[in-house]
């Protein structure tokens, strides 16, 4: 009878192969961890986020009142359907005097629109029609799990036609602060973005998904991209729907031909000040940029709201005059 004997190379072999099976199930374990506990709202914890804050008072001639309740309370509640089927939600309130001057204010990571009230406020006061969506998989918006701009973008898209069914003489400004800028930003690298569209502040946005997810695995891990960031990436799209590259905010902004104020605090550490210049120096469209001093993230209204406001406002004017 024969008796086969497995020689030293072959079992080498089978070694490999064993360990090598193993580092892929624990990369993909790994990425799936850190997929969920980035884009999944309903995650307990946080892997990539950071705390923004919730700047909801501002004060008028008559003194100080509560903007997120404002908000809350007289706008009307509006809602798209979005191009994969999903019921988003947003706040909208006329202007007091008819206007074709249209602001869509447009919040942070796992944020909520009344963190947008301040800005809303500020809009509405200087004359314009304001709207606040939540963006998908944020409070009354339906969505599984968190676009991080690369699915958002085409929402933004959804929202202006809303605007344009309205008034088809709308002018409208984009106006987004962290990841709401870079939803800012890819939409404005989108080729078939309406003319309506006359203008976009971002603040604090990111360079890019990739960039980003790939900062905080360093800072909070002391972990290399390679292998997880790929790996992530691939989960995503199959969880998700996109690949993190797709949120290249440099490759749409070289594109774009929307003039952009481009705002980030130089005290921003978690996305990073140098963030600003990748994305500034890459712009094709008429530009501006406003640097904050002393802001943290998403802190350059609550910073130095006398600076914030006076830049916005004169650029503003520039492109979408009263």
């Amino acid at each position: 009878m024969y008796t086969f004997r497995m020689g030293k190379s072959g079992k080498i072999r089978i070694v490999i192969v064993a360990v090598c099976t193993v580092f892929v199930a624990v990369v993909f374990i790994a990425a799936d961890y850190l997929f969920t506990f980035a884009l999944d709202p309903l995650a307990k914890e946080d892997v990539f986020s950071c705390d923004e804050p919730e700047q909801d008072v501002v004060t008028d001639s008559t003194g100080q009142f509560d903007a997120e309740t404002w908000l809350l309370t007289q706008a009307e509640n509006v809602f798209i359907t979005s191009y994969d089927g999903l019921q988003l939600h947003g706040y909208f309130i006329p202007a007091e005097i008819p206007s074709d001057r249209y602001v869509i204010a447009v919040h942070g990571y796992k944020s909520s629109a009344e963190a947008m009230a301040d800005y809303a406020w500020h809009y509405y006061c200087q004359g314009w029609n304001v709207l606040v969506p939540e963006q998908r998989a944020h409070g009354l918006s339906e969505g599984r799990y968190i676009g991080m701009g690369c699915q958002e973008r085409y929402d933004m898209l959804d929202w202006v036609d809303l605007i344009l069914a309205e008034n088809a003489r709308a002018r409208i400004l984009f106006h987004g602060v962290s990841m709401g800028a870079a939803t800012v930003m890819l939409v404005t690298g989108e080729p078939d973005l309406p003319e309506n569209v006359c203008a976009a502040v971002e603040d604090c946005g990111y360079s890019s998904v990739t960039d980003q997810f790939t900062m905080q695995l360093k800072e909070q891990f002391g972990l290399p991209p390679f292998p997880l960031i790929p790996v992530a990436s691939l989960v995503t799209k199959m969880r998700a729907g996109y690949f993190f590259g797709d949120g290249n905010c440099v490759r749409a902004v070289s594109r774009s031909v929307t003039p952009t104020l481009f705002i980030h605090g130089d005290a921003d550490t978690f996305v990073p000040f140098t963030m600003l210049d990748a994305v500034y120096s890459a712009a094709s469209c008429e530009k501006q940029k406003l640097v904050v001093s002393g802001a943290e993230h998403a802190e350059s209204l609550d910073t130095d709201p006398v600076k914030y406001w006076a830049a916005v406002d004169s650029f503003v004017e520039t492109y979408i005059p009263r």
